[in-house]
């Protein structure tokens, strides 16, 4: 029995993702920028959970 070799072809450039700018790069890895994030999430995720209590 014979194996058969898969030929396997690269998709098209539009199928990867884009490469992030130094921008995107700085914002993602800055910790001031990072707390004050899930800062304003978790005040955000709070005024909701007291307006559905009250």
């Amino acid at each position: 029995m014979e194996k058969q070799n898969k030929v396997t072809t690269a998709y098209k450039d539009e199928f990867y993702p884009p490469i992030p700018t130094k921008a995107t790069k700085f914002w993602r890895t800055c910790l001031i920028f990072q707390i004050y994030s899930v800062l304003k999430f978790n005040l955000k995720i709070m005024l909701i959970v007291v307006k559905g209590h009250s």
